[in-house]
């Protein structure tokens, strides 16, 4: 079952070229124009209701010369643009994928949330990992990428329950 297909992905990936899992994932699906755009934060397991009536907006503290500024990007909206239109199609390599990562954890970005959960998954550009895979898509989809919710049902199966439990803990709180 699961432990001997495990045991073939490791197997193989020490003794040559890397494989494939078997995973169902969904592909990433972002451009450059739409990965600029605004995600509304997912609320439970479902996205929110285009047909919701928007909440009243919270005015900016303000302080003597106005509102404050935003804090700069750890990775600029044009450079990001280019990275996206670079690397389609194909892995990003090491400088990319760690332009990614500084998106993600800095920028908090759900596209590159996305695209770090489905490179762990697939050993896209970096090492196989469904553990932290999950992790990104979860923080993905937490952040209103609703559409990541497939691929943490597939990679949730290929969990050991010791991974299960870290993510539980991780996601739910030790009372969750």
């Amino acid at each position: 079952g699961l432990a001997l297909a495990l045991a073939t992905l490791e197997a193989a990936s020490a003794a040559g070229p890397a494989i494939e899992p078997p995973l169902d994932l969904l592909e990433p699906s972002w451009d450059s124009e739409s990965a600029l755009g605004d995600i509304a934060p997912a609320s439970g397991p479902e996205a929110p209701r285009e047909d919701a009536a928007a909440p009243a907006p919270v005015p900016e503290p303000e302080g003597p010369h106005g509102p404050p500024p935003a804090p700069p990007k750890a990775v600029p909206d044009a450079a990001w643009a280019a990275l996206l239109d670079g690397i389609e199609g194909r892995p990003p390599n090491g400088q990319e994928l760690a332009f990614i990562e500084r998106r993600a954890n800095q920028d908090h970005d759900p596209v590159a949330l996305e695209l770090l959960g489905f490179a762990h998954a697939r050993g896209w550009g970096a090492p196989t990992d469904y553990e932290l895979a999950y992790e990104y898509y979860g923080r993905a989809f937490l952040a209103g990428v609703a559409w990541v919710k497939p691929n943490l049902d597939a990679l949730w199966s290929f969990l050991d329950p010791e991974a299960q439990v870290r993510l539980k803990l991780r996601f739910d709180g030790p009372g969750g």
